[in-house]
């Protein structure tokens, strides 16, 4: 069995809803493991899509490989948010 990155989709807007097939499309193919999703304003749900949803801070950082980032617009906020959770700039990749 390969060893698949792990990752943590950040964002459930526009850009989440236009690469939902391709993101379910590389998990089936056991390209990548999706962790969850998180969002600034999560919706009271306790999974979308059939991820765990996570409060933003609540995700242990030893499980997640990459995050991606799943907004054009705010790519750089979101980034600059994640790094100040402790995590690496060179884990944070965009959805693009």
């Amino acid at each position: 069995m390969k060893n698949r990155p792990r990752l943590l989709i950040w964002g459930l807007g526009k850009d989440y809803n236009r690469h939902l097939n391709a993101l379910k499309y590389w998990e089936n193919q056991q390209e990548v493991e999706i962790i969850g999703v998180t969002d600034k304003d999560i919706p009271e749900l306790s999974e979308i899509d059939g991820w765990r949803i996570y409060e933003t801070g609540g995700v242990p950082k030893e499980i997640v490989d990459y995050y991606l980032v799943m907004s054009e617009k705010y790519f750089f906020d979101i980034s600059n948010d994640i790094v100040a959770l402790g995590v690496e700039r060179r884990a944070i990749l965009q959805s693009k």
